[in-house]
């Protein structure tokens, strides 16, 4: 009984840490808003992205004009994430394009106001998704883009070096960390992709292809933030996911 009970214990704990991550990384209300508690579960973390890709690819379905339902996928498929990657995304910009390096770009990405190369370059990649999700042939696609573009997150944290200081970003990155939840998100993040593969029967080569893209940005990513910052912070976690997003909605678009 005692071991019945303990599991029980253990299974409501990890499905208060999956509801803390979806509170946390989207704007579906769970009822639990706990970091600490989130961030001891982030190896879940595909989990999340394949509940956005469902939630995003339900709304093909409604009974409404064409033009319409497209323009309610495409908000939703920026408005679930509360635009938390996106904030992230155009900070790291901002020190890209100021080409400065270590505590000068820093603070360059902590400053209220935005750079304007930051603001053309969101501009263009938000009017190029706009037009890419418009014209996309099958909504089935956006469950795997969302679902790799958390993964890539995943995979940056877990190479990355984490900030000195601390922040909600160096938190997560430092839970990613455990060899033991690796395996188990990898174990996670494979099953969800047979489950894709199998519903949805879209072609494996593609899907591989994505997930091929997807490691080398996060490679890229860490990188870059080594190179730029000396470590890997919050908002460059969200310019992972944003970028891989962006670059795994191209190719998708390109290949079907």
């Amino acid at each position: 009984m005692k071991f019945l009970s303990n599991l029980l214990e253990k299974f409501s704990e990890i499905l208060k840490g999956i509801r803390a991550l979806v509170s946390f990384f989207t704007i579906i209300p769970t009822g639990i808003h706990d970091i600490h508690l989130a961030s001891r579960y982030y190896f879940l973390i595909p989990l999340v992205g394949f509940i956005e890709g469902i939630v995003i690819y339900s709304f093909s379905f409604l009974p409404l004009n064409e033009v319409l339902k497209k323009c309610l996928i495409f908000l939703t498929y920026y408005i679930i994430t509360g635009f938390l990657h996106m904030d992230g995304f155009m900070d790291f910009l901002d020190a890209i394009f100021s080409k400065r390096k270590g505590l000068d770009a820093l603070r360059i990405m902590k400053q209220q106001c935005r750079g304007s190369m930051s603001i053309v370059f969101t501009v263009i990649i938000t009017i190029t998704t706009f037009v890419l999700i418009f014209n996309l042939k099958i909504y089935e696609i956006l469950i795997p883009i969302i679902l790799l573009a958390k993964q890539s997150e995943f995979i940056l944290a877990y190479i990355s070096k984490p900030s000195g200081y601390s922040s909600l970003g160096r938190l997560f990155i430092l839970q990613s960390k455990d060899i033991n939840k690796l395996v188990l998100n990898n174990l996670i993040f494979f099953i969800l992709i047979i489950i894709i593969i199998y519903i949805f029967k879209l072609n494996e080569y593609l899907l591989l292809l994505l997930l091929s893209v997807t490691i080398l940005i996060s490679y890229f990513v860490n990188r870059l933030a080594n190179n730029i910052l000396g470590f890997v912070n919050g908002d460059v976690l969200g310019f992972c996911f944003e970028s891989s997003r962006f670059c795994l909605l191209l190719i998708s678009f390109a290949f079907t």
